[in-house]
């Protein structure tokens, strides 16, 4: 998301318009979901996207029609290769995208506040009014600031209804409330060849990354860059040291089985919403098993993620990493 409003401050802040386009509702095969965007400006050039290809062309000259216009509208495209007002594309799906023109002060200070919260890493949800006669149309919630930008809006309502995934309001007036940031973090423990694969992998994918480890010469931040902090430790007692919650995810992937095995123990008592933890399918089992002799539940083993990632046949430390971001894309997505 910084890659849309970081540029969206700084071109309103320079005297600009800008026209956000959000996608707030998809169905069927669609190269992006609900809560895709981009900023556009007038001379032509955009930050963020909305999945490219036609869709996103159609999307920039729509945009710019109606910079020239100084209005906000939302339109339906359909990715579709018959019928009318179709582009012509075989996803087979229909998109809505929402077109909020941006203008002054009264746009830069929201654009401003999500830059901010963003930085920040703390949970804060866009709040777009879907009224184009409703000036700008952007408001902003966080749990310290509440919501903000948008006075018309029922903040006790629109609260009710946040979550971890884009949610599209019923009834009039309409918002969309997407997710922009959150607090959840990954904790990384061990700081080897795979952890040095996966760490900016997940930092690109808009990850707070914590890494833990307890050799002095691996615990330096410049081997992973993208990291919140790279920090050194033992393995022994960082539940104590550390809160967890349903949201985070705790990546075991340490220099050797004992190291693992003390982590995962820690692990198991949180309330870490993802456990994973590295290694061949007979470690898998015997982890398993030695799980089961220390007391631990059927439920407690049922949490732990192993051998980690989605089974690609991931070989190299670069395809391991993309194996366990992909698993946990799928974790954050709540699937």
């Amino acid at each position: 998301m910084e890659t849309v409003f970081t540029p969206l401050a700084a071109r309103l802040a320079a005297g600009e318009d800008a026209m956000l386009c959000v996608i707030v509702a998809s169905e069927g095969s669609t190269p992006r979901g609900a809560g895709a965007m981009m900023a556009v400006f007038a001379d032509g050039t955009f930050a963020g996207t909305i999945g490219g290809g036609a869709v996103e062309y159609a999307a920039l000259q729509r945009a710019q029609q109606l910079l020239r216009e100084q209005r906000s509208d939302s339109e339906r495209f359909s990715l579709r290769t018959d019928g009318a007002d179709t582009l012509g594309m075989i996803c087979g799906g229909d998109v809505t995208v929402a077109f909020r023109l941006l203008h002054g002060e009264a746009a830069l200070l929201p654009a401003r506040a999500a830059e901010q919260l963003l930085a920040q890493r703390v949970d804060c949800w866009l709040v777009l009014s879907l009224d184009p006669a409703v000036p700008n149309g952007i408001g902003l919630y966080d749990a310290s600031g509440g919501l903000r930008f948008l006075p018309e809006a029922d903040e006790m309502e629109l609260r009710s209804q946040l979550g971890r995934r884009p949610v599209l309001t019923a009834g009039a007036p309409q918002y969309f409330l997407l997710p922009l940031g959150s607090a959840a973090r990954i904790y990384v423990f061990g700081g080897g060849h795979v952890s040095q694969a996966l760490v900016p992998l997940l930092a690109w994918l808009d990850y707070h990354v914590v890494v833990l480890e307890n050799r002095a010469e691996f615990a330096v931040p410049e081997r992973f860059p993208g990291a919140e902090r790279v920090t050194l430790t033992t393995f022994s007692c960082f539940a104590a040291e550390t809160v967890v919650g349903p949201r985070d995810g705790i990546v075991i992937m340490t220099r050797g089985h004992q190291d693992d095995y003390a982590v995962l123990q820690q692990a198991l008592r949180t309330d870490a919403g993802y456990v994973g933890v590295i290694g061949s399918r007979r470690k898998a089992a015997l982890t398993l098993e030695r799980l089961a002799d220390d007391g631990f539940s059927e439920a407690d083993r049922a949490r732990v993620h192993t051998p980690i990632g989605l089974p690609i046949g991931a070989e190299t430390p670069g395809e391991i990493a993309v194996s366990v971001a992909a698993e946990l894309i799928r974790f954050r997505a709540g699937l």
